[in-house]
C-alpha cells in the first residue's frame, strides 16, 4: 500500500492510502518486496521459536535466583525481543534510523487520521466524495418517499 506523510502539529504521521491514483509498484519491485517479506517472516518465526522456551527458562531462573525481583531475566529477554523486532522490521514500522513509524498511537489519533484522509479524498472528488453523493441521494429519495 502506498503511504503519505503528513505534518501535524509538529509530528509526522504516516497515513496509509490505497487509491487507484497512487503509482503502483512494478512487477520486479513487488517480487523483491515479496522475497524480503518472506525472509523476514522466516527470521521472525525462528526468533519466536527460540524466544518461547527461553522465556520459560528466564521466568523460572528469575524466580529461583532472585525472589525479590523474579522478573529481571524475563524483562531482559523482552528488551532483546523488542530490539529484534526493530531489526527484523517485519511490517516496515521503523525507518532506517529505528524510529517508530507506527503512528497513530491512540484511538483518537486513528479516528483523526481516518477523518483527515476521508476529508482530503472528498475535497479531491475521490471515492469518498462519490460515496457521500450516493448516500445523500439515497437519503433524499428516502425523505421524498415519506
Amino acid at each position: 500500500m502506498p503511504d503519505t506523510q503528513e505534518k501535524n502539529s509538529g509530528k509526522t504521521t504516516r497515513v496509509l492510502i490505497n487509491t487507484p491514483r497512487a503509482r503502483p509498484d512494478s512487477k520486479g519491485k513487488l517480487i523483491r518486496k515479496l522475497i524480503v517479506f518472506q525472509v523476514k517472516l522466516a527470521i521472525d518465526g525462528l526468533r519466536d521459536l527460540i524466544l518461547s522456551p527461553l522465556s520459560l527458562i528466564a521466568a523460572i531462573f528469575g524466580i529461583i535466583t532472585n525472589p525479590k525481583n523474579p522478573s529481571w531475566m524475563f524483562e531482559e529477554l523482552m528488551r532483546a525481543g523488542h530490539q529484534t523486532d526493530r531489526w527484523i522490521n517485519l511490517f516496515n514500522a521503523y525507518d532506517d534510523k529505528g524510529n517508530d513509524l507506527t503512528e497513530p498511537k491512540t484511538i483518537d489519533d486513528v479516528v483523526d487520521s481516518i477523518e483527515t484522509a476521508i476529508r482530503k479524498d472528498i475535497d479531491t472528488n475521490g471515492y469518498s466524495a462519490t460515496a457521500k453523493a450516493a448516500v445523500n441521494e439515497h437519503l433524499q429519495r428516502h425523505r421524498n418517499q415519506e
